[in-house]
Parts: C-alpha cells; structure tokens; sequence
C-alpha cells in the first residue's frame, strides 16, 4: 500500500512539473516578439484613424437614431437592420479593396463571413 501512495505521489509531481512546464512554454510563446507582424505600424496610421473614427460615428449613429425610441423590434426592422451593417461591412471591404489591393480585401471579407458562421 506504501508504494502506491508513493506511485500516486511521483505521478502528481510529475503531472504538476509537465503542466508548469507546459504553461511557461505557451506564455513565451505567446508574448515573443513576431519580426514578421505588428498590428500598429506606422505606415497604417490614417487606415486606424479613419476605422476609429467611421466605427465610433456607426455606433453613435446606432445607439441614438436607430435605437433612440423604444418601439419594439419588428422583422422588418431588424432585416432592414441588418441589411444596413452588411451594406457597411461590404462598404468598408471596398475600401480595403482600393488601398491595399485584393489580397487584403479577401481576407477581410473571409474574416468577416466567418464572423457570422
């Protein structure tokens, strides 16, 4: 009986070192320096701005004109709703499609199509 509570006691060491290890392993990688990708670089200062700015205007927009009177939401309403943010996300995809070409406008559009699966 001793050697099993010895067993049990290697196991839980071993277990508690492999998982210590294993979570020190994924916190440096996770914060390790990328050289070949920055969210905020330079170059993309006007592109953040003007996201900022269109994004904090279509909420404001949302929160006050849309959803100023408290009526209830009709189908109707709430298609015409959603209507309105994809005409805005197709809108903002074009944008991508004329500053940064092809390319970055797929893989928004694919970004945001999987948003909504």
């Amino acid at each position: 009986m001793a050697s099993s509570s010895a067993l049990v006691s290697v196991h839980r060491h071993t277990l508690y070192h492999s998982v210590r290890e294993g979570v020190t392993f994924t916190l440096n990688e996770a914060f390790e320096k990328d050289v070949n990708y920055t969210l905020f670089r330079t170059e993309d200062w006007a592109a953040w701005l003007i996201f900022t700015v269109v994004f904090t205007a279509l909420i404001i927009f949302d929160n006050v004109l849309l959803h100023g009177d408290p009526k209830s939401l009709t189908m109707a309403r709430a298609v015409a709703y959603t209507f309105f943010w994809v005409f805005c996300a197709v809108a903002f995809c074009g944008w991508v499609y004329l500053h940064f070409g092809e390319q970055q406008a797929f893989m928004w559009m694919s970004g945001y199509m999987l948003e909504w699966m």
